[in-house]
């Protein structure tokens, strides 16, 4: 049995445990949200959905073609079993107000004709409460039906779009970096070899390469936080608001309210960013120390997505998050075309939402 083993690891690592995996005589269950990795390694798929729990016969691209599937025949009855339910509704409530009205009807003209003779409210009465206890029943008949039909609905998953506070900016160009390479400071070695890439408006450059070639390291250098030798330029425009999602937050701490307000954050959007990244409104009152790693990494994300930018620097945000927060994200960069510089292992997301890559290659 094996928890997300591809968390922090390199797409070298991750190819190496898929290909230890796809040799293994004996059976396993892994879990994990990189969906090439579960593509190479799993021949039958366990989805846990909101009302049930369900095998598909295949790798993840067979469960995501049967589920597109089966979610789309389930909104289509969806849709049916509400107008009907409206329809029921509807009945049910135009039948409640004709037995009020011929109940009324005993108390009204006495002179109105019916059944009975003039002024003969005893038999008015009689016929009021038979249309009145037969209505009654149907009302009672109709509600059952309602409340049946209301049972059959899916919970199919939703999934909510997120925002994300860009501002737009006038500069052409975000980042220029040539002929770059670092070495820490006790060191005479380059991390990598030297690179050569710029970002323009609109641009979402991919940053792929083992662990250890220096890709966070190289985002430090950007941000003027890196205390080791840089050999090249790294250029960008001054003044430029720029939005950081780090692989490490322990610093987060305190409550969500805290939180926001030391970080200068809109906090209705900020909780609503957590709310759809699948935060639990009962969490909205943990300490950000007390809550999960992947509860912490939706608070440093929602953060990211909080904070007017024009341009935005993603260290691996993937770690931690599920298949639909994937999805939310790469929809939202689809959406939005930020200028961003991302991090990433996953080889699926940065194929879906860069517009350019670059390898970090080691030394030697």
């Amino acid at each position: 049995m094996i928890d997300e083993p591809t968390n922090h690891l390199d797409i070298k690592a991750r190819e190496q445990v898929a290909n230890y995996l796809k040799h293994k005589k004996q059976g396993f269950i892994v879990i994990s949200h990189d969906r090439k990795f579960v593509d190479d390694t799993a021949d039958h798929i366990l989805s846990i959905e909101k009302s049930n729990i369900l095998m598909y016969q295949g790798n993840f691209a067979t469960y995501e073609a049967q589920k597109k599937l089966s979610d789309t025949h389930e909104e289509m009855e969806n849709a049916k079993l509400k107008k009907s339910i409206s329809r029921l509704k509807q009945t049910a409530a135009e039948k409640a107000e004709w037995s009020r009205s011929k109940e009324s009807e005993k108390y009204g003209n006495p002179h109105v004709k019916g059944s009975g003779s003039i002024g003969d409210t005893g038999a008015i009465g009689a016929r009021a409460a038979r249309t009145m206890k037969r209505a009654l029943t149907l009302q009672k008949h109709m509600q059952k039906d309602i409340q049946e039909k209301e049972k059959l609905l899916k919970n199919i998953e939703y999934i909510d779009p997120l925002s994300m506070n860009f501002v737009p900016t006038h500069h052409d160009r975000l980042l220029t970096v040539k002929d770059l390479t670092l070495s820490y400071p006790d060191s005479e070695s380059s991390l990598f070899d030297p690179i050569l890439f710029e970002i323009k408006k609109g641009n979402r450059v991919g940053i792929v390469g083992p662990n250890g070639a220096g890709k966070s390291t190289l985002i430090r250098a950007i941000l003027g936080q890196f205390a080791g030798k840089v050999s090249g330029e790294i250029g960008q425009p001054q003044h430029l608001n720029v939005s950081y999602v780090r692989q490490s937050y322990d610093d987060n701490r305190g409550t969500l309210t805290e939180f926001a307000e030391t970080n200068h954050l809109d906090y209705q959007e900020f909780l609503n960013n957590l709310h759809k990244l699948g935060l639990e409104r009962n969490v909205f009152t943990t300490k950000i120390e007390h809550m999960s790693m992947g509860q912490q990494k939706k608070v440093e994300l929602a953060k990211s997505l909080s904070v007017p930018a024009e341009f935005y620097l993603w260290d691996e945000p993937l770690n931690y998050l599920d298949i639909f927060n994937q999805e939310q994200l790469e929809t939202l960069i689809k959406t939005v075309k930020p200028s961003m510089l991302i991090v990433e292992h996953d080889r699926e997301f940065i194929q879906h939402v860069t517009t350019d890559v670059v390898e970090l290659k080691t030394v030697g």
